[in-house]
């Protein structure tokens, strides 16, 4: 039975079982496959080229000759094959080396060598192993800070290999992937159009390294189908794990015959579905391959998932439901003995992806309800007392949705506020020094303190109470909303965020000639920056400690919202899932009276780490 293969799950959550750059050993084009088996006629193959052009320049052939760590000591082309010799490793078996095989392939694409026009092929093959192995990295051993790394490798590779039919596809099956996930459905619809254009010029290799994404897109938009009716047009031959495991994927053939199972169960069609299932169980190396059990336990209740599927009617996608979306994407096909903690026994369950913007429970706030108790008079000694500027510290947190799973975004502002009694109303004035965004996907986020501070002042009515007549002082402040990277009209708590460039409210607030604010995402040696429109609220309720000098209690306010107005990496150039932390600990906030000359060129955060 021949093998018609297709690889689930690309986009950032993809396996690194790219068919040319990973098992297609043949040096020149490869023919386009035909139509599939006999006994499962398909329709007519897609016309199109008939030729696949891929790497031309020649791979190694095994494992068996070592090679030296520091492959850019290496001449040209030894050091490429010794490149190619550790990502292969790496993918493999060596999981915990993982990122110092990547600095090594970073290494030698800072050759001299690399840079040479003779060598660009090479150079760009570097360039994709680097993607494949950081994705592997990032999926299987929870390495996030290397996501913004994939798609630039990628690009990187298709820019300095043109000839390659193949590579333009993997930009493309990753920015499907975001735009779906963030809600972009224009965006997500012109990448995938443009991507099902380029699948005949390398037919099924090109099929195999879309096919994972749209499969798992809704049934209403029409891409599962089309993944369907391509799938069955093409057959898997001209490459060696067409009809035998590899010593690249040594239960390729297995583990290509469970992922289109999956692929037909995503479409309802349970008899494909099944017999794929049965041959990933009977297929060479079946015997001995981890993931039998799953198989198995998969095929058992293939009714069940085919339910699974069906109820997510034709609006709901199911990308994350992919088994290459797991920490076993790679290593299902590629290593000999994967990890045994990593290896299911059961069968993964079907659930719909998240719904963009639509997070559990919608925007509410940290559940702190207003203090019991009785109102305390502007003319009260303990009111007079408060009067003047303090240190404000506010910690928040945001559940987001990502492509590669959810993520805890912990941000901590820093600000000094001052209590005022202005027409007999106790006022608070509030004014921003500095924010540390926190860290998500291995990514430190930050906005420049200049604009920041350059923000007005956020005003507020402030209610203070007792729960016993000589009990603590408790202060709880209205909301306020300050509007960042755009000029609300009217009240920016009810106008809603700017969700385009060309909104008319759009101010460029950092003066950098982009829309909106410049967030800039940061790793060691990259950074990235997202334009965004973003409202931030504050509400907070404190209570005044004995000793008068400091102040604890939560920001009843996460009700704030950020929307991309653009990046300098399609990577960003997304909205995702968001929605505030359930838990009110998470929205803490402290006070300490300032010393006499603090001002935001203090270093409040050092001040704040003293108060007791």
């Amino acid at each position: 039975m021949s093998i018609r293969v297709k690889r689930l799950g690309l986009g950032l959550a993809a396996t690194a079982t790219l068919a040319t750059a990973c098992d297609a050993t043949e040096a020149g084009p490869q023919e386009t496959p035909g139509a599939f088996d006999a006994e499962m006629e398909p329709d007519p193959a897609p016309g199109g080229a008939t030729t696949c052009r891929l790497w031309q320049t020649p791979m190694i052939e095994t494992l068996d000759t070592a090679y030296v760590e520091d492959c850019a000591s290496l001449p040209a082309p030894k050091s490429f094959e010794c490149g190619e010799y550790w990502m292969w490793l790496g993918l493999r078996e060596r999981f915990d080396e993982r990122l110092a095989i990547l600095d090594r392939l970073g290494a030698i694409l800072q050759t001299p060598a690399a840079g040479a026009p003779e060598n660009a092929e090479w150079a760009a093959r570097m360039h994709a192993y680097r993607g494949m192995l950081s994705m592997a990295a990032m999926l299987e051993n929870g390495e996030q800070a290397l996501a913004p790394e994939i798609l630039p490798s990628f690009e990187a590779a298709r820019a300095l290999a043109p000839q390659n039919d193949n590579l333009p596809l993997w930009p493309d099956t990753m920015e499907i992937a975001f735009a779906w996930l963030s809600g972009d459905h224009a965006r997500m619809t012109a990448a995938a159009d443009r991507a099902f254009e380029r699948v005949d010029a390398c037919g099924f290799v090109n099929l195999i390294t879309l096919g994972g994404t749209t499969i798992g897109l809704p049934l209403n938009t029409g891409y599962p189908q089309r993944t369907i009716e391509l799938l069955d047009a093409y057959r898997c031959e001209g490459v060696d794990f067409c009809t035998r495991n590899t010593w690249r994927a040594p239960y390729a053939r297995p583990g290509l015959s469970y992922q289109l199972a999956e692929a037909y169960a995503r479409v309802g069609n349970r008899e494909r579905a099944r017999t794929y299932l049965e041959d990933a169980l009977t297929a060479p190396g079946a015997d001995t391959w981890a993931y039998r059990p799953m198989v198995q336990a998969t095929l058992d209740e293939l009714d069940l998932v085919l339910a699974e599927y069906e109820a997510l009617g034709q609006d709901k996608g199911a990308f994350l439901s992919a088994f290459s979306n797991t920490r076993n994407g790679c290593i299902f096909c590629h290593a000999p003995s994967p990890p045994l903690e990593n290896v299911p026994t059961g069968r993964l369950p079907i659930v719909p992806d998240p719904e963009p913007h639509a997070p559990p429970g919608g925007e509410t706030d940290a559940g702190q309800a207003p203090p019991e108790g009785v109102p305390v008079s502007v003319d009260d000694p303990a009111v007079q007392a408060l009067l003047g500027t303090w240190i404000q510290e506010v910690h928040d947190a945001r559940h987001t949705t990502t492509p590669i799973g959810e993520q805890v975004l912990e941000s901590t502002s820093w600000g000094l506020v001052t209590y005022s009694i202005v027409d007999g109303e106790l006022r608070s004035e509030t004014r921003v020094c500095h924010v540390e965004l926190g860290e998500t996907a291995g990514l430190t986020l930050s906005i420049p303190d200049a604009v920041l501070q350059g923000r007005p002042s956020l005003r507020a009515p402030v209610e203070a109470w007792r729960a016993a007549p000589d009990g603590p002082l408790t202060l709880v402040a209205a909301e306020a909303c300050d509007a960042l990277g755009y000029t609300p009209v009217g009240d920016p708590r009810s106008d809603d965020v700017p969700v385009r460039a060309d909104d008319p409210r759009v101010v460029d607030v950092d003066a950098d000639g982009n829309p909106g604010l410049t967030v800039t995402l940061a790793a060691e040696g990259v950074a990235y920056h997202m334009y965004v429109a973003r409202r931030a609220c504050s509400a907070l309720r404190v209570t005044i400690g004995a000793e008068g000098h400091t102040a604890t209690g939560h920001d009843l306010a996460t009700k704030g919202a950020q929307r991309v107005l653009g990046a300098d990496s399609p990577v960003f150039a997304n909205d995702l899932p968001s929605w505030p932390s359930p838990d009110p600990e998470t929205h803490r906030a402290r006070l300490r009276r300032a010393p006499d000359g603090t001002d935001c060129g203090t270093d409040l955060a050092a001040l704040m780490s003293d108060a007791p």
